[in-house]
């Protein structure tokens, strides 16, 4: 299976939001700005959603390097 260029751009913008993901959510402490209602253990469920943008830097580094190759 090969990856087109559009396929690759495609991939870098998923991994842009997810980037964006992981930077706007990823806090454990919101200092009274929003209630959080879901909560596991005491830490927003938003936390949990935001560490899932966490894969950016893989996929990023993944389709970087495949075009390289």
């Amino acid at each position: 299976m090969e990856i087109s260029k559009n396929d690759s751009k495609m991939l870098k913008g998923v991994a842009i939001l997810f980037m964006l993901l992981l930077h706007l959510f990823c806090r454990k402490e919101v200092n009274g700005l929003y209630e959080t209602f879901p909560t596991i253990n005491g830490i927003p469920v938003v936390y949990y959603i935001g560490l899932f943008g966490d894969a950016c830097v893989p996929i990023y580094c993944f389709v970087s390097g495949y075009g390289l190759y």
